[in-house]
């Protein structure tokens, strides 16, 4: 369909380049009627009637316009021959224009044929572009259903996705009904434990009311029970001490009791060598004698009893062997 309209319109740019030039004719024939005065119109007519008639048969109405163009140039030949030098003059600047007219129209042929030419060239590329965009629009055609059938295809699996997606969106909603009603119960439960903690806390507030007119009481019962925890400490510190004594007094007694049962050993055998009458074993008892007693003092009382213990020794020697030694010493 491109190529016919294309074909049309250079058959039509090549009728009126013909046309121009059968124009052209008629007004270089017409001038020359002019140029020559008034008495060879009616020849020069005929004969260029005759030559063109032909060629414009179907352009009768502009050739009405050039008769009106003639009855124009009857009065200006009158005017002419009432004035030949001012005719001469525009002759002249006529003829000038007339060989540019000339010229001009040299070139325009010129260019007309460069054009048809080039209209041909023109014709040609725009055939094989027409062409190209026909297998084109083939192939668009072609994508454009391959397109189409994908479309389909898309738009099915685009209707699944948003089915799920609803029914996916109607359980969320479901879900977040059933939450904001768990949420409204929660919000409930927590305004009724507000209140409660709100009037616990008026309570609260009367409490420490109340608390703080027993404050400098607290801090008086405090400061005592410090001074009572340090005087504790101090007790306790005087009752270790005590205990570490008390201790060491006991183990010095065990070792004063171990040394008076040695002691009341010692007797024994003194009581039992006296009437046997040996002053140099009962000697070396009494000198052994005194010196666990001397030994049991220092632990006891810390007092030398050497000279107790010597008396002793000497009084059961002046008294002999006659002499009990319990009554020796409840003597001394």
């Amino acid at each position: 369909m491109s190529n016919i309209q294309c074909g049309f319109q250079t058959a039509e740019l090549n009728s009126s380049i013909g046309l121009a030039k059968i124009k052209f004719k008629y007004i270089v024939y017409t001038l020359q009627i002019v140029s020559e005065g008034g008495h060879c119109f009616v020849l020069k007519m005929q004969f260029a009637s005759s030559s063109v008639l032909q060629e414009v048969a179907s352009y009768v109405s502009m050739i009405t316009n050039f008769e009106q163009e003639l009855s124009t140039l009857h009065n200006f030949i009158e005017d002419i021959e009432n004035s030949q030098q001012t005719c001469s003059k525009k002759f002249q600047t006529i003829s000038k224009t007339f060989q540019k007219v000339v010229d001009s129209w040299k070139m325009s042929t010129s260019e007309m044929d460069t054009n048809t030419s080039n209209t041909k060239v023109l014709h040609s590329e725009i055939i094989s572009q027409i062409n190209t965009m026909d297998q084109g629009l083939k192939k668009l055609s072609e994508r454009l259903k391959d397109l189409e059938d994908s479309t389909i295809v898309n738009l099915k699996t685009l209707n699944r996705q948003e089915e799920n997606e609803l029914l996916k969106i109607e359980q969320q909603l479901q879900l977040d009904k059933n939450t904001a009603e768990l949420l409204k119960e929660e919000h409930d439960s927590i305004l009724a434990r507000s209140n409660d903690l709100y009037q616990k806390l008026v309570f609260s507030e009367h409490k420490l009311q109340e608390c703080k007119t027993y404050l400098p009481i607290i801090e008086n019962a405090i400061y005592s029970i410090l001074r009572l925890s340090s005087e504790l400490v101090a007790t306790e510190i005087k009752k270790e001490d005590m205990i570490t004594k008390v201790t060491s007094v006991e183990n010095e007694i065990m070792k004063a009791t171990t040394e008076i049962m040695n002691m009341q050993n010692t007797l024994e055998d003194i009581s039992i060598l006296i009437p046997q009458n040996q002053p140099l074993i009962l000697q070396a008892k009494l000198k052994d004698f005194a010196e666990v007693a001397e030994q049991a003092y220092h632990s006891v009382n810390s007092i030398d009893i050497s000279s107790y213990v010597t008396n002793i020794s000497l009084a059961i020697i002046f008294f002999g062997n006659t002499c009990n030694i319990l009554e020796i010493l409840e003597v001394f």
